[in-house]
C-alpha cells in the first residue's frame, strides 16, 4: 500500500480525490479503500492545503520601501548608542541533545543531578557596546512553554533596566514587530521610554536579520551546551544558572562583530574602546 505522507504533494490536483487518481494512474498502484476514504473525510487535506500555499515575498514593494525608510533611520545613528532588543526562550530541551555522538575512549557522561524537566524561561536581552553597561543584559521569567512570553514581561523587562541604569537618555532601541510592541501595554512602555529621551524603533517585517542580538542568542545557547558538556551534565542546578555562566563569556567585541555582521559598521573610535 502506499503511503500518501511519503509522497510529494503536488498544487496541480484541486482535490484530495484528483490527487488519488493521479497517484494510482502514474504508479500503477492502489492506495487502498481506507486511505482513500481517509483523504477524502479531510485528514490529510491540511497537506494539500499548505502545498498550495504560496510562500509570501519579504521583498514586495510595500517591504522594500519599509526597508528603505529603516536603512535611512539608522545609517547615520552613532553606533554605540544603538541597542538591540528581543526575547526568546531557553528551557533544558533546548541544551541536551537526544542523540550525541561518542567520541572514541571518551567517558560516558553521567547524570548526577539533572536540570529541572519541563521548565522553560522567557528571556529579555538588550545589548550595548559602552564599555561601562554589559555587553548583553538579560532578564530571565520562568513561563509554562516555550515562545509564551507575554506583554507584561515586556514592560516589567524595561522598568528594571530603566531602575538598574542599562538605558539612558540618548539611547535608541532597535525590536522587531513583535505583536507586544504594538499592544496597549507596548506602547505604554514606548511612551515611558520616550519620556526618558529614548526612542524605540522597529525593523522591517520579516527582516529579522538586522537585529543582530539574534546571532548573539544563538550563540548563547551554543556556549551554555559547551559549559553543560564540560560538567558532565553534573552538578548543574538548573537552565538560569548555565544562561548566567554562558551570558559571563560574551563581550563587547562580540556584540560589535555581531552588528557588523548584519551591515551597522563600527567607527574605529569606537572599536578601541571594546
Amino acid at each position: 500500500m502506499l503511503h500518501l505522507e511519503d509522497l510529494v504533494l503536488s498544487a496541480r490536483y484541486a482535490t484530495a480525490l484528483e490527487y488519488c487518481e493521479a497517484v494510482e494512474l502514474e504508479l500503477g498502484v492502489s492506495i487502498g479503500e481506507r486511505r482513500m476514504q481517509q483523504i477524502l473525510d479531510g485528514e490529510l487535506k491540511a497537506k494539500i492545503v499548505q502545498a498550495q500555499t504560496v510562500t509570501p515575498d519579504k521583498y514586495n514593494d510595500e517591504s522594500l520601501v519599509r526597508l528603505c525608510e529603516f536603512v535611512s533611520e539608522t545609517i547615520n545613528l552613532d553606533r554605540i548608542r544603538l541597542r538591540f532588543y528581543d526575547q526568546t526562550s531557553f528551557s533544558r530541551k533546548e541544551l541536551v541533545y537526544k542523540k550525541r555522538r561518542k567520541l572514541p575512549g571518551a567517558p560516558t557522561p553521567q547524570i548526577r543531578v539533572p536540570m529541572s524537566q519541563g521548565n522553560s524561561y522567557s528571556v529579555f536581552g538588550l545589548t550595548s557596546i559602552q564599555p561601562d553597561r554589559p555587553p548583553l543584559y538579560c532578564n530571565v521569567f520562568r513561563c509554562d512553554g516555550e515562545n509564551t512570553q507575554d506583554s507584561v514581561s515586556h514592560y516589567q523587562f524595561f522598568m528594571s533596566a530603566l531602575s538598574d541604569g542599562i538605558i539612558s537618555a540618548g539611547d535608541i532601541v532597535v525590536a522587531d514587530n513583535w505583536s507586544a510592541h504594538h499592544s496597549p501595554i507596548g506602547n505604554h512602555v514606548k511612551d515611558i521610554l520616550g519620556s526618558h529621551g529614548i526612542f524605540m524603533i522597529f525593523v522591517p517585517p520579516k527582516h529579522s536579520e538586522l537585529n543582530p542580538i539574534e546571532h548573539l542568542w544563538r550563540s548563547l545557547k551554543a556556549r551554555a551546551r559547551m559549559l553543560l558538556r564540560r560538567f558532565y551534565y553534573k552538578d548543574v542546578p538548573g537552565a538560569p544558572w548555565l544562561l548566567q555562566a554562558a551570558l559571563d563569556t560574551i563581550s563587547h567585541r562580540d556584540v560589535a562583530a555581531c552588528m557588523e555582521h548584519d551591515g551597522y559598521l563600527i567607527e574605529e573610535k569606537t572599536w578601541s574602546l571594546l
